[in-house]
């Protein structure tokens, strides 16, 4: 494996990583305010 094909996996699985966090978040917009994906969330 040379360092061009290394570079254009790391890239795809990039962009396959910013496509479903993008997915995520748009259908986790609906959700109700305070709430979070991912995280421990809202401090109490």
């Amino acid at each position: 494996m040379d360092t061009l094909d290394l570079f254009q996996r790391l890239g795809v699985a990039l962009a396959i990583g910013l496509l479903i966090g993008l997915e995520r978040g748009w259908q986790d917009r609906k959700g109700s305010p305070g709430s979070r994906t991912a995280g421990t969330g809202p401090s109490r």
